[in-house]
């Protein structure tokens, strides 16, 4: 199954799956070699990476919700990329930044792989929200886990996250 411009034939991915060709009247191209499993987002919804977090990590809109922002969050650290820590920066809130937060979401992707992600509990009450997460990775050859209780606040309709405990 493809798409043909000119004489040019292009594979079409199924319901935008490929995250890395280019839109043609809201068809997503793929590109010959892509692999869909990859285009997945990591952050367990079982949803393609363009249709989930990245287009919060892009700006393209904000996390409607406390757990949407904490899987994009994550996301974010997977990609492990200067517009991921970019992002990571611009959803924490501003009144909860340590002076060294930059250095410190550097340094918590530099040589992190992150494995999954599970949401065990997600609520919302007004504009406050909590979600309670466990993350696997790996790092400097070690597996491990984190479980964490994240805090997350609403301000002028965005959602940030506070702190986690």
């Amino acid at each position: 199954m493809g798409l043909f411009m000119g004489s040019i034939a292009f594979p079409v991915a199924v319901e935008g799956i490929c995250d890395k060709g280019t839109e043609v009247v809201g068809v997503a191209l793929c590109p010959m070699n892509s692999d869909p499993l990859k285009l997945m987002c990591p952050c367990g919804s079982q949803l393609a990476k363009s249709k989930c977090c990245v287009r919060y990590i892009q700006g393209f809109e904000n996390a409607p919700t406390p757990e949407a922002l904490m899987r994009s969050r994550y996301t974010a650290f997977t990609m492990g990329t200067g517009e991921a820590a970019s992002y990571l920066f611009a959803t924490h809130h501003p009144g909860f930044r340590s002076p060294n937060l930059k250095q410190d979401l550097a340094e918590g992707m530099d040589g992190t792989r992150w494995i999954s992600l599970v949401i065990r509990n997600a609520v919302e009450q007004g504009d406050k929200g909590e979600v309670e997460f466990e993350a696997s990775f790996h790092h400097a050859g070690s597996a491990g886990q984190m479980h964490e209780v994240s805090l997350f606040k609403r301000e002028k309709g965005a959602w940030y996250y506070t702190e986690g405990a």
